[in-house]
């Protein structure tokens, strides 16, 4: 671990300030919040596309976890559900997460070292340090520049030669769309777009990876699932519905909603047409395996 680390942002759990003041230099995020309804979120989308993905990762290393000896990287951790998780089913290896805010457990596993980090000021850890790096959600956190100036260069870096990448976002729209959820994202894209985030970045991935120089177009995997939300999908798309409607009320309070409605009788609007369209959640995973030095 001394080798990997070259330098550790300091962090008291014992003073309460430490989730309420935010450094002055940590990025601007939509998402950068430690309430409690943020954290239950954030916990429930982790169970949630893990099974609706059948399982953690769709890289090819579940043999080499096994083994046990790699170094893991999950950077953006949020509640550290993921990192917990992948330390349970895979305990011979040791994990690291990385986050701008201290939402992370207090108790874990002794495999697993949680650091505050904010990207901006780069990764903490030397070059080609870790074995596979995790990173998801995070869409919306980052503005275009710095996906492709700091963060993918960064997780190249620090990813040992033909180790792997994999990045998991779902796109800020929904399939199948009628009338009313037609003009809400647009209303939301345009609001995003003002904010200088870019709404559509997954679109963006592949060429950000290859960019980069150290990832080979052929070596990019590339998946997309359309995740049913609402009751025609079953009990788990209408837990997706359900879940998702606490991201929808976050956009909806972006942007103007149509008079006399408050957000909560226009998200049922929402709610109830995307259930009636048969609408969808589209996910994306890439996973990209870092040049081997020849």
């Amino acid at each position: 671990m001394g080798n990997t680390i070259t330098k550790i942002k300091k962090y008291n759990r014992n003073n309460r300030n430490n989730r309420n003041n935010r450094n002055k230099n940590q990025h601007k995020s939509l998402f950068n919040n430690n309430d409690d309804e943020t954290i239950d979120r954030l916990q429930i989308l982790h169970h949630f596309y893990r099974d609706q993905w059948k399982g953690n990762f769709n890289a090819p290393i579940k043999e080499m976890l096994k083994n046990g000896g790699l170094m893991i990287l999950d950077v953006g951790s949020g509640t550290g559900t993921w990192t917990c998780d992948m330390s349970t089913d895979f305990p011979l290896n040791l994990y690291f997460g990385v986050e701008i805010l201290p939402i992370f457990p207090h108790e874990k596993p002794r495999n697993i070292v949680f650091l505050i980090n904010d990207i901006l000021e780069g990764l903490p850890f030397r070059s080609n340090s870790f074995d596979y790096i995790h990173l998801r959600f995070m869409s919306l956190s980052l503005k275009p520049d710095v996906w492709q100036d700091k963060l993918i260069n960064e997780l190249a870096r620090v990813l040992r030669p033909g180790g792997y990448l994999e990045i998991m976002e779902n796109e800020i729209t929904v399939s199948n769309r009628g009338p009313n959820v037609q003009e809400f994202f647009d209303r939301v894209h345009e609001e995003l777009r003002s904010e200088g985030y870019n709404p559509t970045i997954i679109k963006l991935m592949k060429e950000f990876l290859i960019n980069s120089g150290s990832f080979k177009n052929e070596d990019i995997k590339h998946t997309v699932m359309y995740v049913p939300m609402g009751e025609w999908g079953g009990k788990l798309s209408e837990m997706g519905l359900k879940t998702y409607y606490s991201l929808l009320k976050i956009f909806a309070n972006m942007i103007k909603i149509p008079k006399k409605q408050n957000i909560d009788s226009y998200l049922d609007l929402i709610n109830e047409e995307i259930n009636n369209y048969k609408s969808c959640m589209i996910s994306h995973r890439f996973v990209a395996r870092k040049k081997k030095i020849i």
